[in-house]
């Protein structure tokens, strides 16, 4: 005999059970916390992945200054140049002192396309460190191990400082049948005596 709906329940990190809130025979609802891996890792990877993604907003941030002052660098470049020019065509000003005034200029608007492109590089690397954050964040939910349905316990294969090892596949920890008045009963029939 057995339940005709059952459920295995496994856990998709790996860690040490410190709590454990149902044993057999326990009614459950759906979403009632069963059992507790050991957070203390999966906390501390939550908070690097903050720190990490202040990092890189500092950066942006950073980035971000870099090219305001490059946009006053090249605006002086461009007043100086202006005035070599002015200079040039009254015939006061050196050839030279116009052509340093005109590379002033393009090296400012180089300067602003080279810190464009940290812009977008550091965006991106935001991005990442928003994904990581997140990826440690649902580790962090799934330390505890919640029941997907109501019913109740009818099979527990861990105790309390047990270590989960969930390499390669999810072990089971629980099963839960979610109705014990409806089950289904498999027979074992030698052929000989169905006449």
């Amino acid at each position: 005999m057995r339940a005709v709906v059952t459920v295995s329940i496994g856990s998709q990190l790996s860690g040490r059970i410190d709590l454990l809130k149902v044993d057999f025979n326990s009614e459950v609802k759906e979403g009632d916390l069963l059992a507790q891996i050991d957070d203390k890792t999966f906390a501390a990877k939550v908070a690097q992945a903050r720190a990490d993604l202040v990092a890189g907003k500092a950066g942006l941030l950073n980035q971000q200054a870099a090219r305001a002052k490059a946009e006053a660098m090249l605006r002086n470049a461009k007043r100086l140049l202006e005035r070599q020019e002015t200079l040039a065509n009254k015939g006061v000003a050196s050839t030279a002192t116009l052509d340093t005034a005109i590379r002033d200029v393009d090296v400012a608007v180089a300067e602003i396309a080279v810190i464009d492109a940290q812009i977008e590089n550091a965006k991106a690397t935001i991005s990442q460190r928003e994904a990581a954050l997140r990826v440690a964040e649902i580790d962090l939910e799934r330390t505890s191990i919640l029941s997907p349905i109501d019913g109740t316990v009818i099979s527990r294969t861990i105790d309390i400082g047990q270590t989960v090892a969930a390499s390669l596949q999810a072990p089971e920890l629980f099963k839960i049948a979610q109705d014990l008045r409806r089950i289904q009963i498999e027979a074992q029939v030698n052929e000989a005596d169905v006449g």
